[in-house]
């Protein structure tokens, strides 16, 4: 009977964690709609704006839909320095390295980060 009960309770427990795993990727994190200062958006534009002359290029080699392609550069300009910079990164070895298995592993991850930011 006992073993029955911790049975049940651990199955239970698994099903409340998934289901809290679930509500806080649907939901996201209250901070997630915050809108940053003024002052960094000035900060950051220059940056932004090195890394796109890096990304775009790549990103229009790449995607041949042109809705496709302008939905990306709005995903890309909402996000933060660090994830555009990692982007950045990425397109510049894909375009260095022209056609090789390390480039299109790269071009994946990039494709990732913009779907999922």
């Amino acid at each position: 009977m006992r073993s029955k009960t911790v049975v049940s309770v651990r199955c239970i427990s698994a099903q409340i964690f998934f289901l809290l795993c679930a509500l806080l990727l649907a939901c996201g994190s209250p901070a997630y709609g915050a809108v940053p200062a003024q002052r960094q958006s000035i900060a950051r534009e220059p940056v932004l704006n090195a890394a796109m002359f890096k990304i775009l290029p790549v990103l229009e080699e790449k995607i041949e839909n042109r809705k496709l392609l302008e939905k990306s550069k709005e995903k890309i300009y909402a996000m933060n320095t660090h994830e555009v910079r990692l982007i950045a990164a990425l397109c510049e070895k894909i375009s260095d390295e022209g056609q090789t298995v390390n480039t299109d592993i790269a071009f994946l991850l990039v494709t990732a980060l913009i779907v999922l930011s």
